[in-house]
């Protein structure tokens, strides 16, 4: 959960996140800055960006961390601090009829020291590639507003012992 603020025009858009963990399991949170250009020719759109995401330690320890619990003798435990996550990134839709999208989007994170020393990450650059299809239930349909919209985000995930221990 949290709140974001974002400002542009023909510049490219400045943004602004503070998220906070959803659940008040870890108590962690991030500011998150950054810059992204839209931009887009006919049916295409396309968004390159770049941030920097701030990380608390409360929140770093809690996914990259590793409680006496969890620690073996081939994961021992390790306690994250906190860190800054650079990114860089790209985002595309194309739009194939007035409601039908098809999208596509890259990005690569590096990590901190203090998370790409623990004992469970393996690769200090994180790579993501999206794919996917989307379709448009607003009642009016404009292929490309040109007012912002308000997006929200809502990420669940489990901890690697906390999950085993459940299921």
């Amino acid at each position: 959960a949290g709140i974001g603020a974002q400002w542009g025009g023909r510049w490219g858009v400045p943004f602004a996140e503070l998220l906070q963990h959803a659940s008040s399991v870890s108590n962690g949170s991030e500011l998150r800055l950054g810059y992204k250009y839209p931009w887009r020719s006919g049916r295409l759109w396309i968004r390159p960006y770049a941030s920097l995401g701030v990380r608390s330690s409360e929140l770093n320890d809690y996914y990259y961390g590793v409680r006496d619990v969890e620690a073996s003798a081939a994961r021992p435990a390790y306690q994250a601090h906190a860190g800054v996550f650079p990114e860089l990134g790209m985002l595309a839709a194309y739009r194939l009829t007035g409601r039908w999208r098809l999208l596509a989007g890259w990005s690569a994170m590096r990590l901190p020291g203090t998370v790409a020393r623990s004992p469970i990450v393996e690769h200090r650059t994180v790579h993501s590639i999206t794919l996917g299809t989307m379709y448009d239930l607003s009642p009016e349909v404009d292929a490309w507003p040109r007012h912002w919209p308000l997006i929200a985000r809502l990420f669940y995930g489990v901890k690697g012992l906390d999950f085993y221990q459940h299921n």
